[in-house]
């Protein structure tokens, strides 16, 4: 690998973007992270991991950020309206694009399916910041990964139970945080491989919603039941909870998607993951709090 990598992680203490820095910090590339908060994220990272203080909406703090570093991945943070949606990805899309040194690789958080869908704003949002890429940078990589593993006990969990509204029938390839870290370490590796490219990302084996909440349940022996409740409840909370339509809305979306597997290039040129859901789930430890349906 070049010696004269850096990599800047804009999101870096997320569910994904910290496993993100921990990896590429494993592996002994030189990480920088753009935090708000430097004392709260140290005690995240190892002093091996350089935090600025700043906000990648803030130009001039960003504008310092990106000085000296070869790569940046952003991992715009998850939101549940439709116009936090487009300033944390779209706007801050523009503002990488606008300000990223011309020498740099820009790897960028998508959504699998990403393409124009109104009724949708995060998969809308994403498909619209890869157009914003792919027309005004030279060198990018865009990821498109399925469901995390790490979403099922914080989405699909309320109170006792964990839910599935809807039929949602098709398959999902789960794919954990730790195997789209490496994929992540495998594209500041292998340029040569992942440059302009979009990959979709998926995991090991495939499981339907309600059968991956069964598993993970039982393998963590977390003591919840795993229910599957009509898509239409979710429509009068909805009204009044952003949180309640967002899950409407994503619910909504994969109730009519059927995954398929689209993975062979990514399994081939960077990673193959190897993290099943029921290894995952022995190993989970139960958070704090509990989940956010």
């Amino acid at each position: 690998m070049n010696a004269n990598v850096k990599v800047l992680v804009i999101g870096a203490t997320g569910m994904a973007g910290r496993v993100v820095v921990t990896q590429l910090d494993q592996a002994a590339v030189p990480v920088r992270a753009l935090v708000r908060d430097v004392p709260k994220a140290r005690r995240l990272f190892p002093a091996s991991v350089e935090l600025r203080q700043g906000d990648a909406f803030d130009e001039a703090t960003l504008q310092k950020a990106l000085e000296g570093v070869s790569h940046v991945y952003f991992h715009p943070a998850a939101t549940l309206s439709r116009s936090e949606a487009r300033s944390m990805d779209r706007v801050g899309t523009r503002l990488l694009v606008k300000h990223l040194p011309a020498t740099a690789h820009l790897i960028k958080l998508s959504e699998i399916g990403a393409g124009p869908n109104p009724s949708f704003h995060d998969i809308d949002c994403k498909y619209r910041s890869e157009l914003d890429i792919r027309e005004r940078l030279t060198s990018w990589t865009i990821l498109r990964p399925t469901w995390f593993m790490e979403s099922i006990p914080f989405l699909l969990t309320m109170g006792p139970v964990s839910v599935c509204f809807g039929g949602q029938p098709g398959p999902i390839w789960w794919l954990s945080c730790q195997d789209y870290a490496l994929t992540v370490l495998a594209c500041v590796q292998k340029p040569a491989v992942s440059q302009n490219r979009v990959f979709t990302l998926q995991g090991p084996e495939a499981y339907p919603m309600l059968d991956a909440l069964r598993l993970f349940n039982r393998e963590a022996r977390t003591g919840k039941g795993s229910l599957r409740l009509p898509l239409g409840l979710l429509t009068l909370p909805a009204r009044w909870s952003e949180q309640f339509r967002f899950n409407q809305q994503i619910m909504h979306y994969y109730n009519g998607r059927r995954e398929t597997f689209e993975s062979e290039p990514a399994h081939r040129l960077l990673h193959q993951p190897a993290l099943t859901l029921a290894a995952f789930a022995r190993r989970f430890h139960p958070p704090a709090r509990g989940g956010t349906l």
